[in-house]
């Protein structure tokens, strides 16, 4: 099999495939080719949904502004480290990479306000590519500083694993207090700060579960329940009002805040965008 004869008007005469000649390339010849992943930041960053307006709350659904203008003047091929990860360049990057996470995730408003055209915009097929290409030099240039920083030990086993969380959950049990709610209490307005506090946690507790969700397919073995069973406390168990998500945005309505999807948009801090994008992707 490993020859062809193909006539074609007496042109094209028999010939050997080589079965390890598999790329015919056209433009890109090296896909880790950092300028491919800026590239297409820029082209995912390029819409109206991302460019700055200059509101204090975000209006539109799918709005996320990430004031794209200034991406292209950061350098990515420089990963960031422990003593700049709270940098200005650190916080366009969160708010980029949150925003292509997103591209996973379906996020609809209450259908009285859904607008099809600004769907098509936000889940469209190019953003769809530049998003992949890009997520991975964003995760390098943010997250790359922690194979320097998390040391881990050898010798791990079952066992092991099991006594490490066991007494992590007793020494939680213990507490008498939470640093955060230490902070509230102690702040010179707690009602604020409180609120503030809430607002922080929507970048993870809006799509409750969502990021496990991706690890349930597959095959690995009985694991895979044991996450579903958390995956499925996380929803509610059916019961939409019990999804923890719902339980979140009644607590927003309940302090009068507003419990729309990342209204709060410019409000996020670099820290807490920076946490969520390490969950959705670990």
């Amino acid at each position: 099999m490993g020859r062809w004869n193909v006539t074609e008007n007496s042109h094209l005469r028999s010939f050997k495939i080589n079965k390890k000649s598999i790329r015919d390339y056209k433009k890109i010849e090296n896909f880790n080719d950092i300028n491919i992943g800026r590239d297409a930041i820029l082209a995912f960053a390029d819409s109206e949904q991302c460019i700055d307006n200059g509101n204090r709350y975000e209006e539109q659904f799918y709005g996320r502004r990430i004031r794209p203008h200034v991406l292209k003047y950061i350098d990515f091929s420089s990963p960031l480290t422990r003593d700049n990860i709270l940098t200005y360049s650190a916080f366009a990057a969160n708010r980029t990479l949150f925003t292509m996470n997103e591209m996973d995730f379906l996020m609809l408003p209450e259908m009285d306000k859904f607008i099809w055209e600004d769907y098509q915009k936000f889940y469209s097929d190019e953003r769809f590519i530049t998003s992949n290409a890009g997520i991975r030099l964003l995760e390098k240039y943010l997250f790359s500083f922690l194979d320097d920083e998390i040391i881990i030990t050898e010798n791990w086993n079952k066992a092991r694993v099991k006594e490490y969380f066991f007494s992590f959950a007793d020494e939680s049990l213990k507490c008498s207090s939470l640093p955060s709610a230490n902070a509230i209490l102690t702040s010179t307005d707690p009602i604020t700060t409180s609120k503030d506090w809430l607002i922080q946690l929507a970048t993870d507790f809006l799509i409750e579960s969502s990021p496990m969700a991706r690890y349930a397919s597959g095959s690995y073995g009985e694991i895979a329940s044991s996450l579903f069973k958390i995956i499925i406390d996380e929803l509610g168990y059916g019961d939409f009002s019990k999804h923890h998500a719902t339980l979140y945005r009644d607590t927003l309505n309940s302090v009068n805040l507003n419990s729309t999807p990342h209204y709060y948009w410019q409000y996020y801090l670099n820290g807490s965008l920076l946490l969520a994008n390490y969950y959705i992707r670990n």
